[in-house]
């Protein structure tokens, strides 16, 4: 299995392509650019996903496909865009489950991820992890909490942002 196959597998389930929510069905789809919003900084696993699949999606349907990385607001941003942006298949974003779970815990999201956007396809699944530096003694979760409950406020951690998976997870 190549690298980007393999990369793309081991990302499938949590990373999806949508559109806005209404149906594109031209025939000639997509006669055109196509941009993928990556609604995160360039450089990250979003963003690495959606290069590759924006190169192969050019190579096979012979059209061109573009990133935009639109980050900021966990992920709020440059989804906005898309929710905004004509439904017609032009525009379409690369997600992960921050693009639900903002709906839920923050007040004033600007979009609705059940209304405005149709799914499209799974493209990746990613683990999440928790990672601590080495100084740190622990080297499992059981005595990473004990540590934290022994010492409350001595440590910090960081995720990208409230009501990301990683901010959720940690909580």
């Amino acid at each position: 299995m190549t690298t980007w196959k393999s990369t793309l597998t081991l990302a499938s389930l949590l990373t999806a392509f949508t559109v806005s929510n209404q149906a594109v069905q031209a025939a000639d789809y997509p006669a055109g650019l196509v941009k993928i919003v990556v609604p995160y900084p360039a450089g990250g696993p979003n963003d690495f996903i959606a290069r590759i699949v924006a190169q192969k999606l050019s190579e096979k349907l012979r059209a061109q496909f573009i990133v935009e990385n639109l980050p900021g607001a966990g992920g709020e941003i440059g989804t906005a865009a898309v929710a905004r942006a004509a439904a017609d298949g032009r525009t379409i974003a690369l997600v992960n489950p921050d693009f639900v779970i903002g709906q839920i815990v923050k007040a004033n999201v600007s979009f609705d991820p059940f209304r405005s956007f149709t799914p499209v396809i799974n493209v990746a699944v990613a683990p999440e992890m928790f990672s601590v530096h080495p100084s740190v003694p622990a080297t499992n979760m059981r005595e990473l909490l004990g540590l934290l409950k022994a010492q409350p406020g001595k440590y910090s951690y960081a995720t990208p942002g409230y009501g990301t998976s990683p901010h959720l997870y940690s909580e």
